[in-house]
């Protein structure tokens, strides 16, 4: 077995894999998040996890939820009135959606 992975190529070829992307309806329109979540969220939770934080503070919240739903989304959802518990719930959904379980909370948003 071979010491080194050329990660590179193996995403390249796994591309026809990737998941689509996640939709959303809000305010009329339609919108794609990704379908996997950015890597600096893993990196976020486990930071604060290290650091003894079982909770994120505001801005740890806010900077994981630009960066899970984009910041041009948020800029245009906020000028549409979404309100900071609305993200939340927008954001808690994604990240949920986003898992690998495929298996619907009772509670979701469907």
């Amino acid at each position: 077995m071979s010491k080194f992975k050329d990660f590179d190529k193996f995403f390249e070829e796994k591309e026809e894999d990737i998941k689509p992307a996640i939709e959303i309806s809000l305010f009329g329109k339609t919108y794609q998040l990704p379908s996997s979540i950015p890597a600096t969220i893993v990196l976020k939770n486990y930071v604060a996890l290290k650091e003894g934080r079982e909770n994120y503070t505001a801005e740890d919240e806010l900077i994981l939820m630009v960066e899970t739903v984009g910041e041009e989304n948020l800029r245009e959802w906020s000028e549409l009135g979404l309100t900071r518990d609305q993200l939340k719930e927008i954001f808690y959904w994604v990240i949920t959606g986003c898992q690998d379980d495929e298996e619907e909370d009772s509670t979701s948003v469907k």
